[in-house]
């Protein structure tokens, strides 16, 4: 794992960003996708974060989980 301080500019702008710009690229190359249909399965490492002033740091992974937005919260398991 690695552990970087990540803002929450960071996580929006990079992360989720990045994310929701690939599921478009997919769902225009692939406009049969059944993607919306079932649940989205999260992995995660290490839960422990740190708050670091305006930021957190830990590992990625729990960093995204633990701010992921509620459309992706609703389509993903486990709950």
């Amino acid at each position: 794992s690695k552990y970087l301080p990540v803002s929450k500019e960071s996580i929006e702008e990079c992360h989720f960003s990045g994310g929701r710009f690939e599921l478009a690229l997919y769902c225009n190359a692939v406009p049969e996708t059944k993607i919306f249909e079932g649940l989205g399965l999260r992995l995660g490492g290490s839960t422990q974060i740190q708050q670091e002033g305006k930021g957190q740091s830990g590992d990625l992974s729990a960093i995204l989980i633990q701010n992921i937005p509620l459309w992706a919260e609703l389509r993903s398991a486990p709950s």
